[in-house]
């Protein structure tokens, strides 16, 4: 098993702290380029990609953790709270394979 699969809440918060604040200052970027109606600008096209490329991102190592970890697609619902991530966090592994090698 590779790193990411053997440090599950590892991976997940280096996406989270990477891909939430380049998201948000893209998001950011581009509210700004509406507002200055600069949406001809090729760097609006290039922000646009990168936050989309981030969320879908944080979406996919989300899931693919809690699918790891075993458990139910409906812990999902943890994120609609405002640290709901933390909640994911330490949801136990109940991974079967991931048991019967442990020592």
């Amino acid at each position: 098993m590779n790193w990411f699969g053997r440090h599950l809440n590892w991976t997940m918060g280096l996406a989270w702290l990477v891909c939430i604040p380049l998201g948000i200052i893209s998001v950011n970027i581009l509210r700004l380029a509406i507002l200055w109606n600069e949406l001809s600008n090729p760097l609006t096209v290039i922000f646009s990609i990168i936050a989309f490329v981030c969320g879908v991102l944080v979406w996919w190592v989300t899931i693919w953790v809690i699918k790891q970890k075993g458990r139910s697609l409906l812990h999902l619902f943890w994120l609609l709270l405002p640290l709901g991530f933390i909640a994911i966090l330490v949801l136990k592994n109940h991974n079967k394979k991931e048991q019967e090698t442990s020592p």
